[in-house]
């Protein structure tokens, strides 16, 4: 068969355009992995003979980090730039721990949420406590206990060492950047750790904590050795601990505050999954969870969406309800489209509940911004503050000291939910043009979790949307 001579110029021609574009396709996606999502470059060092060898070299290394961390401002840049010259002066003379967290104070210093040292590698290094807590609006209070501490449960910790524990949470806060929120999330990781607060020149012991305790209107002292066995086990955020069943059947002999039952609230049910729907009938809504913004082991996070929009408008339920509270991140685009169609399916009638808190964070935000935003008037936020500011830096990367093995996350792109990102030479290009803009995503009802009603079974978010839905009836 004879191709005529015209056909085939065209064919050709669709032929080499189709070739363009691949080739451009593949060449502006190498362009962003290596602008956006590359790993410092390895530098080979030779085996040092000494310590103060071993932390120049990796000092040497750490230099990088001015140049890879692209959230630093003119005066973040001064400020660990000074913490960096006072490193190099005294460096030989500090214990691992003591290093550790004198280059926790100059990434600290960005000021960015996601750069940071990576708290599931420095955890294990170092000893903890046979106990877990979680910052409550009231206070810090122990949620996990290893077996034979299980009378520290429910117990409000006052003090350590003799130093109140506002007066800790003052010292620790150089070593963890970004929003007090993000702080929150980050600092059982340290507060747990004698040899950590040790190292920080806050306690008097490296091996056991002095710890005051109130309960019940009731004070009591205990001291509390701590181990390496403890900190393999239980490394989790306290969001996820939060819930009775985690790690029931892999770590047994770790003992929850409260016990698993029919009167858990919703949003503590089903911890390991990715996301869940539920059909809250007494309050005439629709319950839908994201934990995360990427897809699970066993579901796409896009298919799980389009499954609950089809469920959402077959229950006729004239209430949504949005949790993004324990949304901690991943893909931003991922739900993108799911989050701006979610309030479009609510009836003039009804109404949007987003709740949040500090956990939400990353693409988590970006999935509450927007509900938000496409919602408008028809949108009620829920919750506590979000984890981290409208205006950040992420793209988180990691650089890996030589020596030390400290585990360094540095961010290169920017991100800008209020007025947008159309700057190429800072901005990460999957978020230019995007069409979001919002000026705030404070909650319009406050509801701080108190672990009075923790341990009632209680969501205080629950309890003031039905308040709400109440008055609309």
């Amino acid at each position: 068969m004879n191709i005529p001579l015209s056909n085939f110029k065209i064919l050709k021609y669709l032929i080499t355009i189709c070739v363009f574009l691949i080739v451009l396709i593949l060449t502006y996606n190498l362009i962003l992995m290596n602008r956006f999502e590359s790993d410092a470059p390895i530098i080979k060092y030779t085996n040092p003979i000494t310590i103060e060898e071993a932390r120049m070299q990796d000092l040497d290394y750490l230099m990088m980090f001015f140049q890879l961390e692209k959230s630093f401002t003119k005066d973040t840049l001064a400020i660990a730039e000074k913490y960096y010259q006072q490193l190099i002066e005294n460096a030989p003379d500090l214990g691992d721990a003591e290093f550790e967290l004198a280059v926790a104070k100059i990434v600290a210093a960005a000021d960015n949420g996601h750069t940071k040292i990576r708290e599931y590698d420095r955890t294990p290094k170092y000893n903890r406590l046979p106990i877990r807590g979680h910052w409550f609006a009231d206070g810090y209070f122990i949620i996990r206990a290893h077996q034979g501490f299980e009378q520290h449960l429910g117990k409000r910790i006052t003090s350590i060492d003799d130093v109140p524990m506002f007066e800790v949470l003052k010292k620790l806060r150089p070593y963890i950047g970004g929003t007090d929120e993000i702080f929150k999330k980050y600092i059982p990781y340290l507060i747990e750790s004698p040899e950590l607060l040790y190292a920080a020149k806050i306690t008097n012991n490296k091996d056991e904590f002095q710890l005051k305790f109130e309960s019940n209107g009731n004070s009591s002292h205990a001291t509390i050795r701590a181990s390496k066995d403890y900190s393999t086990e239980h490394i989790a955020r306290t969001n996820i601990l939060l819930s009775p069943s985690v790690y029931k059947k892999s770590q047994p002999k770790w003992k929850p505050a409260i016990k698993e039952s029919d009167q858990l609230p919703v949003y503590l049910k089903h911890p390991l999954e990715s996301f869940q729907t539920k059909q809250l009938d007494s309050l005439n809504a629709f319950y839908v969870q994201f934990r995360t913004n990427n897809d699970s082991s066993t579901q796409s996070i896009s298919d799980f969406c389009e499954k609950a929009m089809s469920d959402f408008q077959q229950s006729s339920k004239e209430y949504l309800i949005i949790d993004h509270r324990f949304n901690v991140g991943g893909n931003m685009l991922k739900t993108k489209d799911c989050m701006k169609e979610f309030p479009s399916l609510v009836a003039d009638n009804g109404h949007v509940f987003l709740i949040t808190s500090h956990f939400t964070f990353s693409a988590g935000i970006y999935s509450a911004a927007y509900i938000a935003q496409f919602g408008g008037d028809k949108v009620t936020i829920v919750g506590t503050q979000i984890g981290d500011r409208l205006i950040s830096w992420a793209e988180d990367n990691l650089m890996v000291l030589p020596n030390s093995k400290i585990q360094i996350k540095f961010s290169t792109g920017k991100h800008d939910l209020t007025n947008g990102c159309s700057d190429w030479s800072q901005c990460f290009w999957k978020t230019m043009n995007l069409d979001l803009r919002v000026n705030s995503l404070k909650p319009d009802i406050s509801t701080p979790l108190y672990y009075s009603d923790y341990i009632k079974n209680i969501d205080p978010a629950l309890v003031a949307i039905e308040k709400q839905i109440i008055m609309k009836r």
